[in-house]
């Protein structure tokens, strides 16, 4: 008998009887189990730059309180099937993760995947509003930073697919986050400084990020290849 792969699994397609977005329990469950809890474990790295930035520290942590408080929210909504009416146009379904998704065949890369989109969203949501700010006097820093990332959580269900465009778009959000971190943070003064825990925990974050990319290297890698005679 076949091992199932991910997706396959009964289990984890049929939605449990007690998740219903008009139960409170539900609703607590999703937000602060599954979305704040998946957020602080799988989004560690970028929330640690975040706390610790050593620039602009105070903005950094606001905007990035205020991803922490959205991020869930969009998770718990995903899971609860409050977003089936916008994902079902596009043919889409929320990527739920739980305790069935570690039983199924490759259901590590599962996890990767969300942690490398939790980690950018948190590093767009932080460094990007930061630096949006320094472009634009006054700024309504709440509403990009709820904005940036909604719009981008939102986006999880396309950009977990296993597609070559979704994979390209995934590693183009992914570099982006690094890019706007970058862009605010002078990484070589941070060095200089002896800060060295900073850069340590951006290359593990982007450790992530290659490891996540290795299936869309070897399928270009593959096309490129010319056919065999």
């Amino acid at each position: 008998m076949s091992r199932p792969e991910f997706g396959d699994d009964e289990r984890q397609i049929r939605p449990r009887e007690e998740d219903s977005g008009r139960d409170p329990v539900a609703w607590l469950s999703a937000v602060f189990y599954y979305g704040l809890g998946q957020s602080l474990f799988l989004g560690l790295p970028a929330l640690w730059m975040a706390f610790l930035a050593p620039v602009r520290r105070l903005q950094v942590v606001d905007a990035t309180v205020v991803g922490m408080v959205f991020v869930p929210l969009v998770i718990a909504a995903g899971r609860l099937g409050l977003l089936g009416v916008v994902l079902g146009r596009f043919g889409h379904r929320w990527p739920t993760l739980g305790g069935t998704t570690l039983g199924v065949v490759g259901s590590y890369r599962v996890y990767l995947t969300r942690s490398t989109l939790l980690n950018a969203t948190f590093m767009w949501v932080a460094y990007g509003t930061v630096w949006l700010s320094s472009w634009v006097e006054p700024f309504p820093w709440f509403w990009v930073a709820s904005s940036i990332a909604v719009a981008s959580t939102v986006a999880y269900p396309w950009l977990s697919t296993d597609s070559r465009r979704a994979r390209l778009a995934r590693l183009a959000f992914q570099l982006g986050g690094v890019g706007v971190l970058l862009a605010v943070v002078d990484l070589p003064s941070v060095v200089e400084s002896g800060f060295v825990r900073y850069p340590a925990v951006l290359g593990l974050a982007l450790l992530l990020v290659v490891l996540d990319a290795l299936p869309l290297v070897a399928d270009l890698r593959g096309r490129s290849r010319p056919p065999n005679p």
